[in-house]
């Protein structure tokens, strides 16, 4: 089970790399964008701190405009 939601992790935070690179944006942009701290989100995608919420997760789907 640890090993399936590290992996969903990845596969999140590979999405997350691609939409930002798709739409010229920063972690900085993403984060002010759902209301969250830049060093908050970083950490959230580099694992260092809690992982994404499901607050999160459809803040970010909204902001990306894509299905959640």
């Amino acid at each position: 089970n640890t090993k399936r939601n590290r992996i969903a992790g990845d596969v999140l935070v590979e999405r997350l790399d691609e939409l930002e690179s798709q739409r010229n944006l920063t972690q900085r942009e993403v984060a002010e964008a759902i209301g969250m701290p830049e060093q908050t989100y970083s950490n959230k995608k580099t694992a260092l701190a809690a992982q994404f919420t499901l607050k999160d997760m459809n803040a970010l789907a909204d902001f990306f405009n894509v299905f959640h």
